[in-house]
């Protein structure tokens, strides 16, 4: 066997090994801990952001009730409140003129939904 064979050998023995110690820390010995986590913990930019994407699904189909699901993905108790603090966020972080539009149309329809719901 020459020295260069050995050499192949021993580094894909090497790397065999290496790959075989890194899955049993990680799994074994050092496994991943969980948090549980909703997403009412994202932090506000997150939000305003989130608000936005349905603000923009709501544009395109106009369905307010799903809109109000999508919000409540986030803050089950309050959507008004959500998208009131989404569009606050944006006008202090100057967020696009016509995003804002998406957003306060989205606000004054789940505003008028709740209000007559309630």
């Amino acid at each position: 066997m020459t020295d260069r064979t050995r050499r192949l050998i021993f580094f894909f023995i090497a790397i065999a090994a290496g790959t075989a110690l890194g899955i049993a820390l990680g799994w074994g010995v050092f496994p991943a801990k969980s948090a549980d986590t909703s997403p009412r913990t994202l932090r506000i930019d997150f939000k305003t952001d989130y608000v936005l994407m349905v603000a923009e699904l709501y544009q395109i189909d106009g369905d307010i009730a799903l809109a109000v699901e999508r919000l409540s993905y986030i803050d089950e108790t309050d959507p008004v409140g959500l998208v009131n603090q989404a569009v606050d966020y944006a006008q202090e972080h100057t967020y696009a003129p016509e995003d804002l539009q998406l957003m306060l149309t989205l606000f004054s329809s789940v505003n008028s939904l709740l209000a007559q719901s309630g």
